[in-house]
């Protein structure tokens, strides 16, 4: 592989985590807006985004929302050909992508135990998409940040 390859993979990583992030951060902000899309209420969305009742409240939720945002620019900065990146890009993409990737194997392995407090929809939910998501934007997020 050569240098344009490589800096055309890190460039697609670093967007493909960056369009995840985004989109959870979109969602986030419908709900800190008081939508419950796409459950019927926030104790049903409770049910199925966070595994227990009650839902956080709209100022949570908002921050969430703006902590994905944030993420997102720090994986589509550090994903970009410059001949030197700050030290705070470099270490904020480290904690990104570790973030999420601690999120998904943990996830993964805690849904899939027997018992626990989370709901079944929840359970269900984060073995499907929640945990291999964050393990991809994860792993996105390191490839789109290594030099």
């Amino acid at each position: 592989m050569n240098i344009r390859q490589g800096t055309e993979i890190r460039l697609v990583a670093g967007a493909i985590a960056a369009a995840g992030l985004t989109a959870a951060a979109a969602l986030h902000i419908l709900w800190a807006s008081g939508s419950s899309w796409p459950a019927k209420d926030y104790d049903e969305l409770a049910d199925l985004v966070v595994g227990r009742r009650p839902f956080p409240t709209r100022p949570l939720t908002a921050i969430v929302a703006i902590s994905l945002m944030g993420a997102s620019s720090i994986a589509i900065l550090a994903s970009r050909p410059a001949p030197s990146h700050s030290r705070l890009v470099r270490r904020g993409v480290k904690a990104v992508a570790g973030t999420l990737l601690a999120r998904g194997v943990s996830g993964l392995v805690w849904s899939s135990l027997p018992g626990g407090k989370a709901s079944p929809e929840y359970r269900h939910w984060d073995r499907r998409l929640y945990s291999p998501l964050c393990i991809v934007l994860g792993l996105c997020a390191a490839i789109g940040g290594r030099r």
